[in-house]
């Protein structure tokens, strides 16, 4: 039955495959191009293919980004490559392969005409990938600002940066550090201790909570 599912779905989308083999030898050589797959690769059925319709287009890369690596074992590799040789084969033999070839086509066509507009344009490729990205400096509101233009490299590792937040902290008023470690949206700088105080009271007050007033009674002596 997997085979049978594997040459219907090659049947149905052959230009998956040469996009599927370009994205798994992107960043690393997963997929070595032998004889065999040079030769299937150049048949009709897998060869010029220029997938018309822009809805099917988007599906078929994000299939290849989000799939492509489940087909990076060399014996998954071994199993497309044979199946999709066998269907070459037939084709050029005019075997049953090829009568399947053209109902495949005509459903293809019939499901994503290529006249009709792009179904899935709100969608980005890059959603479906496993790489995590990281977000810019200046988008990154944990970010030391300034850090590229001071010519400072790229971030800090784990540990080194935990110790450069612990040193930053050192001295500073708990209530501003609160904020800027666990509310960094919050504008705080520039206000004083009172009103930091404050602050955090009415955030606390909402959840039922309260600022121990000898903290409170410490903050009115030092003042």
């Amino acid at each position: 039955e997997a085979v049978a599912a594997l040459r219907e779905a090659l049947l149905l989308h052959p230009g998956a495959v040469p996009q599927l083999i370009q994205r798994l030898n992107q960043q690393t050589v997963a997929l070595h191009l032998d004889t065999t797959w040079n030769t299937t690769l150049a048949s009709p059925l897998f060869s010029n293919i220029h997938i018309t319709s822009a809805s099917l287009q988007k599906l078929v890369e994000i299939f290849v980004e989000r799939q492509h690596l489940l087909w990076r074992p060399p014996e998954v590799q071994a199993w497309l490559k044979s199946t999709c040789a066998e269907l070459a084969q037939e084709l050029a033999c005019g075997g049953p392969a090829a009568q399947q070839a053209v109902d495949w086509a005509a459903v293809c066509s019939e499901a994503f005409p290529p006249a009709d507009p792009d179904q899935y344009s709100h969608l980005s490729v890059s959603s479906f990938s496993d790489v995590i990205s990281i977000l810019p400096a200046e988008e990154n509101p944990f970010g030391r600002g300034g850090a590229e233009e001071e010519g400072q490299a790229g971030p800090l590792p784990q540990n080194l940066g935990g110790a450069r937040v612990f040193e930053d902290m050192q001295g500073v008023n708990p209530f501003l550090a609160f904020f800027r470690t666990m509310l960094p949206w919050v504008e705080v700088e520039g206000m004083s201790e009172r009103d930091l105080q404050n602050l955090a009271q009415q955030m606390l007050d909402n959840g039922g909570l309260e600022i121990d007033r000898n903290e409170d009674a410490n903050v009115e002596h030092d003042d």
